[in-house]
């Protein structure tokens, strides 16, 4: 496949953007593939700004092993973003806890069950398929509220200073080499801005209320991807990151030019028409999250506002969003596959490494299932596999890390994810596919013989 045909679209998803790093690895350093247009949005703009200081195969190989690293960093609290003082202010207090538990009830991923067994102890565990996140969201907000009428320190710092949760600023000093040896590394503004590739970061204007994206020289451009923005603002390619990636409540807008952005992700989360619009012949989509909208958690008939407030603006019009987004119409002759999770191994918000790991190696062996050569039937086994896999794992460091205590019936549940990896590492193998190379650490292990 020539080089110049190919594009990399790297969905938005948060922490779930370890699953993004994991398939371009596989597709770089693995298949062998290397792009020269890459779109990215959100957690998504972050790795393709790291893949887009390469233009060399050998550089490719270089920068996605450095994505790698750099996401694992980023997982670290602290390096890619910090609370506001505001929300440190409440530190120990009742309210400060209702809010956080707000961010995970609402954010957390559920924990895949086991079908193999009869009693799941991790079903209620925090969490768990019993968890309910959007009622659990709803009771902690009901909380914050109630505790609004009565705690004067939480109601003057939210009126005065509560623009976000959180400030995003740590990553764009690291990315920048303001702070050597803390974070990832820093990028080489110098080798994005090169010749030979073409990279569009998406951002949402909120005054104008459109999509624009920031390109591999620093300039924003509008959604036809070359017409410069009003004013011709040149944020640079780490501010374009940063605000691509400034999701709403969570991180303040950034103020560019004469408007504020957020997350692209609000627009457009798979920045796949950019890329065909660029000359890309061959997209390969990867999604950070899922295409499929997850089930409810309540009957939203009778369920509170909120909920069915989060259900309509978190799910529902994401996933409708996405699943628009590669729906498009293909140019004649161009190709689009697509790499997307159906497991879920981390919330956008968590910072658990262990996941993280988990998530990117769950990417490798999406896109290795994906891309290699194998019937159709064979493909969607692999898929089913790599699922398998990934549930075996992601529930083997929960019971490992405690989640469902120490009581009864954890012992076996813990043989049983040990079991439901070793079944799927098998039947991967069958089909004469490669593992990552840091299976070492989970595959070979005497227990799962």
């Amino acid at each position: 496949m020539a080089r110049r045909t190919v594009g990399f679209a790297l969905g938005g998803g948060g922490a779930r953007g370890s699953f993004s790093a994991g398939a371009v690895d596989y597709l770089i350093r693995e298949a062998g593939i290397v792009p020269s247009v890459i779109t990215g949005t959100s957690a998504g703009s972050i790795c393709a700004s790291v893949l887009a200081q390469a233009r060399t195969p050998e550089e490719f190989h270089t920068c996605a092993a450095v994505l790698r690293d750099d996401v694992l960093r980023m997982g670290v609290p602290g390096v890619a973003f910090q609370p506001q003082e505001w929300l440190t202010g409440l530190e120990g207090t009742p309210l400060g806890v209702d809010v956080r538990e707000f961010m995970a009830g609402t954010m957390r991923s559920p924990i895949p069950p086991d079908p193999n067994l009869s009693v799941d102890v991790l079903k209620d565990a925090d969490g768990g398929p019993g968890a309910r996140p959007m009622q659990q969201g709803w009771e902690a907000a009901r909380s914050v509220l109630t505790g609004l009428a009565v705690t004067h320190k939480a109601v003057k710092g939210l009126n005065a200073n509560a623009g976000s949760f959180a400030v995003i600023d740590p990553l764009g000093d690291a990315f920048l080499g303001k702070t050597p040896g803390h974070g990832p590394a820093p990028l080489d503004l110098d080798a994005i801005a090169r010749e030979g590739l073409e990279l569009r970061l998406t951002v949402a204007a909120l005054n104008a209320g459109c999509l624009r994206y920031v390109t591999q020289t620093g300039a924003m451009v509008e959604q036809d991807g070359t017409t410069p923005a009003p004013g011709e603002p040149r944020p640079g390619v780490v501010e374009g990151l940063l605000a691509s990636s400034s999701v709403p409540m969570i991180f303040a807008p950034r103020a560019i030019g004469d408007d504020v952005y957020v997350d692209g992700g609000v627009l457009q989360n798979i920045p796949v028409a950019p890329a065909f619009a660029l000359g890309a012949k061959h997209v390969y989509a990867i999604l950070a999250d899922e295409l499929v909208c997850p089930p409810p958690e309540v009957d939203y008939a009778k369920a509170n506002m909120l909920s069915v407030l989060l259900r309509s603006q978190v799910y529902v019009t994401m996933y409708g969003q996405q699943r628009r987004d590669l729906a498009m119409p293909l140019p004649d002759g161009a190709r689009l596959t697509v790499i997307d999770p159906t497991v879920m191994a981390i919330g956008p918000f968590e910072t658990e490494l262990g996941l993280m790991k988990i998530n990117m190696d769950y990417g490798w062996l999406r896109a290795c299932g994906e891309t290699s050569k194998l019937k159709d039937d064979e493909k969607e086994r692999a898929h089913e596999l790599a699922d398998g896999i990934v549930t075996g794992r992601v529930r083997s460091w929960y019971l490992e890390h405690g989640a469902a205590g120490d009581g009864e019936g954890v012992a076996e549940a813990l043989t049983s994810a040990k079991a439901m990896i070793a079944t799927a590492v098998r039947g991967w193998r069958s089909l004469g596919l490669a593992l990552p190379a840091t299976a070492d650490s989970w595959s070979q292990d005497t227990e799962l013989a």
